[in-house]
């Protein structure tokens, strides 16, 4: 099957990944990244200079303007060269529809598909999507990783619905050995790998009286001052870490913290989710409704309902490595069985 995969280009690797697993499942695949083109480089340039932060609808209002139409020609010429049987559109939040119709109209006929990993509807719950909602009924299927976006997207014209879930990339996140220097430097009782926001402190603060935590991310270190912690370089280890330094930090971690934002809703984990057991880490991570569908907790999986109850868990599993034993193990067979991207490409190829 010949591929055209329209998708962004970002640090987790999301498109990498989707690309890895069509190849495994022996198509043909051509890339085009979206976020990267000439014009997202100039608007970056002038808001960096001017030190502005634009808020969504103007920032929309410019890739519509601008990014849209030279997205638009470089999508097409590539399709018209390619003439892929599948079509299939990560997120795609700058596509424009005129864009979708143009490529149905292809001499090879494609299905135009679009995997949403997020919230569809609303950017951080907040500014409506503009672009998108005009893409949704011209898509044949639309698939995404939480049900409670199904009556929303009907509503704006979905032809097909299906829900496809996060995943994890067995060659980004798998168990290794590590040596006693990697286990030095990404060893902890809790690891914890986000960017600070008051949501996360509000999260993390009940933890902060556990030994031995480990925080990767930016914008922890005024309100671990706050919190009256003395030495906040024994619990910052760094802003950024690569993803296979993640990878040996959360198998190094006796418990590895997970957290979802609001736009996981029922039953949509986020990928961290199935990336920690992938690792073979333990993870911990808020309960989600209709999580069992995917990850049994207690089982493959242990969560908690408030961030103290999380805090009095770890503790209990600090000095329990039966329990963490079996989770992990539980989890990272549970996740090779059922949740890489492998098994997500062939939801989409045995829906379509």
């Amino acid at each position: 099957m010949r591929i055209l995969l329209i998708g962004p280009y970002w640090f987790g690797g999301w498109t990498e990944s989707v690309i890895r697993a069509l190849k495994q499942h022996d198509c043909e695949v051509e890339v085009f990244y979206y976020t990267k083109t000439p014009s997202k480089d100039v608007a970056k340039g002038v808001t960096s200079f001017f030190r502005l932060s634009l808020p969504l609808p103007i920032r929309q209002m410019f890739w519509f303007l601008v990014m849209g139409r030279e997205i638009d020609r470089n999508i097409i010429r590539l399709a018209e060269s390619f003439q892929p049987d599948l079509v299939m559109v990560l997120k795609g939040e700058i596509v424009l529809p005129k864009t979708i119709v143009k490529l149905k109209r292809l001499k090879s006929k494609p299905v135009i598909v679009n995997w949403w990993v997020d919230n569809p509807i609303y950017q951080n719950e907040k500014y409506k999507w503009l672009i998108f909602p005009h893409c949704v009924p011209e898509y044949d299927q639309i698939f995404v990783f939480d049900y409670a976006y199904f009556e929303p997207l009907r509503r704006q014209g979905a032809k097909k619905i299906t829900f496809l879930p996060c995943a994890a990339d067995p060659v980004q996140y798998h168990p290794e050995m590590l040596t006693a220097e990697q286990r030095r430097l990404f060893g902890s009782n809790l690891c914890f790998i986000a960017s600070f926001y008051n949501a996360r402190g509000e999260l993390i603060a009940p933890f902060l009286d556990i030994p031995d935590i480990a925080i990767w991310g930016g914008g922890w270190s005024e309100f671990l001052d706050m919190a009256g912690i003395k030495d906040t370089q024994k619990i910052v280890r760094g802003e950024y870490l690569p993803i296979e330094d993640v990878n040996r930090a959360y198998q190094a971690a006796t418990v590895v913290l997970n957290s979802h934002h609001p736009q996981t809703k029922h039953a949509g984990l986020n990928s961290r989710a199935f990336e920690i057991p992938a690792s073979g880490g333990v993870q911990l991570t808020d309960y989600v409704t209709g999580m069992e569908e995917l990850l049994l907790p207690g089982k493959e999986v242990l969560t908690y309902r408030t961030p103290s109850e999380g805090a009095e868990i770890v503790s209990e599993l600090i000095k329990d490595p039966t329990t963490r034993n079996r989770i992990a193990k539980a989890g990272h067979e549970r996740v090779m069985a059922m949740h890489t991207y492998f098994h997500r490409m062939q939801t989409i190829f045995d829906s379509i």
